[in-house]
């Protein structure tokens, strides 16, 4: 992130991850749910037990301390790979 401010456009990042690797799928517990089937303005949150579709938001969050390699860059297209995290 630059020091003043985050993108200014729209970049699309691709991440290969490792089977395996520890994170959580973010979407149940972002505001952002498909059809804002969770609301939790409303008080309606994911219980934890429910399994959930992969949808749009396609959100994963890694464990704090993930590295990556840059594969390649392809105009606003930049490829990833996990290549460790913390133990």
């Amino acid at each position: 992130m630059h020091r003043h401010k985050g993108f200014s456009e729209s970049y699309n990042l691709v991440i290969v991850v490792p089977k395996g690797a520890k994170g959580v799928y973010a979407e149940p517990f972002s505001h952002y749910t498909y059809y804002h089937k969770f609301d939790y303005d409303d008080g309606v949150i994911w219980d934890g037990k429910s399994v959930e579709k992969i949808n749009s938001e396609m959100e994963w969050i890694g464990q704090r301390g993930c590295q990556f390699k840059v594969l390649k860059k392809q105009g606003k297209t930049i490829y990833l790979q996990m290549i460790g995290q913390l133990q």
